[in-house]
């Protein structure tokens, strides 16, 4: 939705609060889709450490540096897409 209205990928290097962290599985899943989880950037830390929010209750501002080898370790191999929606306001 975000990237056909306007939104753009960036880098995790580039990341600022307000983007959005997609969760994609290395290769298609089972059920044929990639991405599997979207959460908000909520801050990047001056060593770059991107923290994130998901609707989960008490997983607030974890770094996806820290996060992405965890969840590899349960789901097989991942990558990330950053997505910042356009400001429309």
């Amino acid at each position: 939705f975000f990237l056909r209205n306007g939104g753009q990928t960036v880098g995790l290097d580039q990341a600022m609060p307000g983007d959005v962290v997609y969760f994609n599985y290395a290769q298609p899943h089972e059920s044929g889709d990639f991405s599997h989880h979207a959460a908000v950037v909520t801050g990047v830390l001056p060593d770059g450490q991107v923290l994130y929010t998901q609707h989960t209750p008490g997983a607030a501002n974890y770094s996806v540096q820290d996060r992405l080898p965890m969840i590899e370790q349960g789901e097989g191999a991942q990558t990330i897409t950053i997505v910042r929606p356009k400001e429309t306001w």
